[in-house]
């Protein structure tokens, strides 16, 4: 692989890291507004999500 493309891929997983960290310190909550009344609280969901797609993109830059 390129170093190109390893080197945005690490960009890639330091903007996904960014957007962790104030989910998992409790800074940022996401919630789900249905008839402006709040539906769902889906932070865990989008901790869980950022963390597979670091995980995933990781892998990849340790097989470059």
């Amino acid at each position: 692989m390129s170093d190109y493309f390893i080197e945005q891929l690490k960009q890639e997983i330091a903007q996904c890291e960014s957007m962790l960290e104030p989910l998992e310190s409790g800074k940022l909550r996401i919630g789900e507004v249905c008839d402006g009344k709040l539906g769902a609280d889906r932070t865990q969901a989008q901790i869980d999500h950022l963390k597979r797609i670091i995980g995933m993109l990781q892998s990849v830059v340790d097989r470059g």
